[in-house]
């Protein structure tokens, strides 16, 4: 793997700053990887904290092989439904 790009959307909790309510929310965190796995911090940020609806995101992957052509593999998204 040359490169790719990971997402990590997160369920998380806003406050309304008028009521002081919780609300349900999520946020995105990304960047681009130029190395394979994941470095160790994005993987135990991820599992400390994975929850039940949130989505792993891996996209623009790209691969070159020995004689230096390159290649782009699919999309891949994890939704999480369920967690034991």
């Amino acid at each position: 793997i040359s490169s790719y790009q990971f997402a990590y959307k997160r369920v998380t909790v806003s406050e309304d700053e008028a009521t002081g309510r919780a609300y349900p929310s999520s946020d995105l965190i990304a960047d681009l990887f130029k190395q394979s796995p994941l470095p160790i911090p994005w993987q135990n940020n991820i599992k400390e904290n994975l929850k039940k609806g949130e989505l792993l995101y891996f996209f623009d992957v790209t691969v070159k092989d020995p004689k230096g052509r390159l290649f782009f593999a699919p999309d891949l998204k994890i939704y999480i439904k369920c967690f034991f």
